[in-house]
């Protein structure tokens, strides 16, 4: 083996290395299992793949944690458009008009920036992602109801 071969192969090691070591510390938000069962007439597939992209790279910065799922929730999102249209305005702002529901279910590692939630399993963590106008999904809030 020549050296120049042998540089190559030590490279192409150290960069799987380092990206073991980057997945072990980041959020691994393409891991989760997603469901997006949407046939409730409320929103569309692909406003929903939208919203759970949102949330994914959101999820990114969850240092050391793993998404478990990742689910729509028909409920709670007729819930927040029933309050939309009832009062023409929500508890999360006036700027937006549709509005979809997410939840998580997702686990925390030893080295999670909130000593509080280190290690823990963390379930029905809500994600709210709102837009106007038909324009882009916005993570609105996250979060426990």
């Amino acid at each position: 083996m020549t050296r120049k071969t042998a540089n190559c192969i030590l490279a192409g090691l150290a960069a799987c290395a380092l990206a073991v070591i980057w997945h072990a510390t980041h959020g691994i938000s393409m891991f989760a299992k997603v469901d997006l069962a949407a046939d409730d007439g409320i929103c569309t597939e692909a406003d929903l793949r939208d919203a759970v992209s949102v949330v994914r790279k959101e999820f990114r910065g969850f240092d050391g944690c793993v998404m478990q799922s990742l689910r729509y929730s028909a409920e709670q999102t007729q819930q927040e458009r029933d309050t939309l249209a009832q009062t023409g305005h929500s508890p999360l702002g006036d700027d937006f008009d549709e509005v979809i529901v997410l939840e998580s279910d997702f686990t925390t590692s030893k080295a999670f920036s909130s000593i509080v939630y280190q290690g823990c399993a963390q379930q029905g963590f809500q994600w709210i992602v709102t837009r106007q106008n038909g324009g882009e999904w916005e993570l609105k809030t996250a979060g426990y109801a």
